[in-house]
């Protein structure tokens, strides 16, 4: 009886620390300051490519707020919010830089996102994501996702599908209530 019992605990303990190791190798077991796609954790830092093949990456923007937004040419809800993305980036620009990160692993053929932009006459920064990096790091299931970091890179607000000028105006608002929150603190 007591060998059997030694062989369940061996077991037991096997396979505990199996999972274990597998959580902490998969970086599925991080410390609470890792950076993570979700409100309240800094972004994942990228280093992207632009139109003209520069390297771009979220860091080069620190202490300013970064609008994000991921999306592809062919995805309906991408074209459907466009118009809305480029009048907010006329009206907030000035205080938040806007970056698109076309999904470019899934376009359906080269050229296509070059072509979404000029049809819709994008301003803004765009970057490729050709490798799907920066889709990984950021979870992207769904596309289009937004997100919204403050000066210091850190996620105010996510969202995920089609966004509208009300609902940027609401994160920004969200973004200058934290803003206001920490100039009253006392230094």
């Amino acid at each position: 009886m007591k060998t059997r019992s030694r062989l369940v605990f061996v077991l037991v303990f096997l396979v505990v620390a199996g999972f274990l190791a597998y959580m902490i190798f998969s970086g599925q077991l991080a410390s609470a300051d890792d950076r993570k796609p979700l409100e309240g954790y800094l972004a994942p830092d990228f280093s992207l490519p632009d139109a003209s093949g520069k390297r771009v990456s979220l860091s080069d923007f620190e202490g300013k707020p970064v609008f994000l937004n991921f999306w592809a040419s062919w995805c309906g809800p991408c074209q459907d919010e466009m118009p809305e993305l480029v009048a907010a980036e006329k009206r907030f620009g000035n205080k938040v830089q806007f970056v698109g990160i076309n999904l470019t692993t899934e376009e359906r053929y080269n050229g296509a996102a070059e072509q979404f932009l000029q049809h819709y006459q994008v301003p803004y920064l765009n970057l490729f994501d050709k490798k799907g990096k920066a889709k990984k790091a950021y979870q992207i299931i769904g596309i289009p996702t937004s997100f919204l970091l403050d000066e210091n890179g850190q996620i105010v607000y996510k969202h995920q599908g089609e966004i509208t000028l009300e609902q940027l105006e609401k994160a920004m608002e969200k973004l200058n209530e934290k803003n206001q929150a920490a100039s009253d603190q006392p230094a």
